[in-house]
């Protein structure tokens, strides 16, 4: 039976029902995680579901990239050729991405996390890891970012579109890919890491 593991596929948010259709009763040794919890809007209801989960003794694990702290990318270029004015809302406008409180893929930070798994009952160890490492950027990665995107798709550009005239992202788009086209950068991304047990 051990080499014979089940596997069940569903939604997050529904992983009591899903273990409780395949039988229930089962608890876990460990639960672990790799980018489970970010972006998912029910954070606090997945949290709370994972207890019940957990044989005594039993640990969870999870590995978040924490998109609040991801790289700016005008922080890649110098903006002074747009001018002072241009240049300071190019900033302000990628800013406001993840200063947005209603959504989930950003409106949380790591001391969130470790608050929202105390809540439901773990104690709680954390570690935060920064680095920076050399990225190509590619003129296909460039039109990515200044594609228009669409309703379920926001990119770059459509978060500059909100606060700049087209013109003005034209201009932006430019000094981009003056700067950055074919040329190799340091990216900086950032990680959580957490390790909880039943307190």
């Amino acid at each position: 039976e051990v080499e014979r593991p089940t596997v069940l596929q569903g939604p997050l948010e529904g992983i009591g029902e899903m273990l409780a259709a395949a039988g229930g009763g089962v608890r876990f040794d460990a639960i672990i995680g790799r980018n489970a919890l970010g972006a998912r809007e029910a954070k606090e209801d997945i949290a709370a579901s994972l207890p019940p989960l957990l044989a005594p003794g039993g640990r969870l694990s999870l590995a978040e990239a924490v998109p609040r702290r991801a790289q700016r990318l005008h922080r890649l270029v110098d903006l002074d050729s747009l001018g002072a004015d241009l240049g300071s809302r190019v900033a302000d406008a990628e800013e406001a991405i993840y200063a947005d409180a209603g959504n989930p893929q950003v409106n949380w930070d790591p001391d969130d996390l470790q608050e929202l798994l105390e809540a439901v009952g773990f104690k709680v160890d954390l570690r935060l890891e920064t680095e920076s490492s050399p990225h190509r950027v590619t003129p296909r990665q460039l039109g990515h970012w200044f594609n228009p995107g669409g309703e379920k798709h926001h990119t770059f550009a459509h978060y500059l579109g909100r606060s700049l005239e087209d013109g003005e992202v034209r201009q932006v788009r430019k000094v981009f890919e003056k700067q950055l086209g074919n040329r190799v950068v340091q990216w900086s991304s950032t990680q959580v890491f957490a390790v909880a047990e039943l307190a």
